[in-house]
């Protein structure tokens, strides 16, 4: 049997994460910006999440997920990409996002599984404040260590 055509090998190139990380930091327009997450899953699916200082724009999105594309050749490896902002109750995964969000209110929970509620006043070094609720004993300002964290979050509130 003769075969026509070049030979195919059997296996697709990976895109690597290294490579994506590479893409957002020629791409990033100023520190505003920051990278929350990214994966590369089997087949190539690709997934960014990114943040900004100030509040995500979907044209932030558009523009990373346009630039990631005509940087990367679908002709040489196939790929599946989404680029979008971690959302609103998703837990933080990234130390810029306690900047992003004092102000606000946060429930944190510490390694030793304590929980606190309360508005995000502050973000130093490696160290966050929070005043608590109105329904705590002590409305005194807590501080956690960043080390001691196991999960913070943004409590969404409809009111």
């Amino acid at each position: 049997m003769k075969l026509r055509g070049p030979i195919r090998p059997f296996f697709i190139d990976m895109i690597t994460i290294p490579q994506i990380k590479k893409l957002f930091e020629q791409w990033q327009k100023d520190e505003q910006v920051f990278l929350v997450d990214l994966s590369v899953k089997p087949g190539n699916k690709i997934m960014v999440l990114i943040d900004r200082i100030g509040g995500l724009n979907i044209s932030d999105c558009v523009d990373l997920s346009r630039f990631i594309e005509g940087n990367l050749d679908r002709e040489t490896e196939d790929f599946e990409l989404s680029v979008s902002s971690p959302g609103a109750d998703a837990p933080f995964k990234v130390l810029k996002q306690y900047e992003k969000n004092i102000g606000r209110k946060v429930k944190v929970i510490t390694t030793e599984n304590e929980v606190h509620t309360g508005t995000l006043t502050a973000f130093k070094e490696n160290q966050i404040e929070i005043i608590p609720d109105k329904k705590a004993k002590a409305n005194l300002p807590i501080q956690i260590n960043i080390n001691q964290i196991k999960e913070s979050r943004v409590i969404i509130s409809f009111k």
